[in-house]
């Protein structure tokens, strides 16, 4: 007990938690709400972790926080010690443990999705829980213990303790409604695209560079700016615009009034993706070899 840890008053789990709480709000306000006597006793209790840490938590910059180096080190440790506490205290309460798997919203609804047949068949499973942000957000939520594992492109920095797995790619096609296609278009290999609508992503990412290439190449125009590709897919299915999507988007639905064209030029949409997880809580193998899978 004559550990450092223990000869300082100040810290306590809940204090960790709150200052986990407070680092993802970026305010004790937002942490905490708008009780003010909940935002006084939350006040006092960072301040107390900090004399406990020998060092400022945070800096003040306007209504919000920027946390100094040492508080933003405590955080991260914070997310990680109480992320394994947690997964404790579950498995001896003899539930279910969750994995979290971190996911683009395309990935998750073509690729991931469509393996999940085994974890729901496999009463050994833990409960699959599932989060949609950037590639760049995963990876730091993986980072920082808030993710068991994640899928992103390949080429995002992952930073330190985070392994990855290239688990493949995942190819681009052209949808198009029959709707918007003549009769003697639909037998084509190339259809004529010539100011037909179609539909993209809204912000200034790679496939919205993307596809503003490959509409100018064709004369094409963007009549719906959508916030992810599931939102495109339905877009689609409205039978008014037309999309370039994730391959797999139509598969199953083959019934459907569309057309998948196949084109060559789509090859500049094509993303390298990996699998990515702390390096000191490897996946069980059942769950990382089904991971592995999934852009098989």
């Amino acid at each position: 007990m004559d550990s450092v840890i223990f000869q300082r008053k100040g810290l306590s789990i809940e204090r960790l938690g709150l200052l986990r709480q407070i680092a993802q709000a970026g305010s004790i306000r937002g942490a905490v709400g708008e009780d003010s006597v909940r935002q006084s006793l939350a006040s006092r209790q960072m301040k107390e972790l900090a004399e406990w840490l020998g060092a400022p938590l945070w800096h003040r910059n306007g209504r919000s926080i920027e946390l100094s180096p040492e508080g933003h080190s405590l955080a991260q440790l914070a997310g990680e010690f109480l992320s394994k506490l947690e997964e404790l205290a579950r498995e001896t309460q003899g539930r279910a443990l969750t994995f979290r798997l971190g996911a683009g919203d395309s990935i998750f609804q073509w690729y991931v999705l469509p393996r999940l047949e085994q974890w729901a068949s496999d009463k050994t499973m833990p409960e699959f829980v599932s989060y949609s942000y950037s590639s760049a957000e995963i990876a730091e939520r993986t980072r920082n213990g808030h993710l068991d594992a994640g899928i992103i492109r390949m080429g995002v920095d992952t930073g330190r303790n985070v392994t990855g797995e290239d688990i493949g790619q995942i190819d681009y096609a052209l949808f198009v409604p029959e709707a918007l296609l003549g009769a003697k278009m639909r037998t084509k290999d190339v259809p004529n695209l010539h100011d037909m609508p179609f539909c993209t992503l809204i912000g200034g990412g790679q496939y919205a560079q993307d596809m503003q290439i490959f509409l100018a190449a064709h004369g094409a125009k963007v009549a719906l700016n959508c916030v992810s590709m599931t939102q495109m897919f339905g877009a689609v299915l409205s039978g008014r615009y037309a999309a370039v999507l994730p391959e797999r988007a139509l598969n199953g639905l083959s019934q459907m009034p569309i057309k998948r064209f196949g084109l060559a030029e789509l090859s500049r949409f094509r993303r390298k993706v990996m699998l990515i997880y702390p390096h000191d809580r490897v996946p069980p193998p059942l769950i990382l070899a089904l991971m592995r899978t999934i852009c098989q």
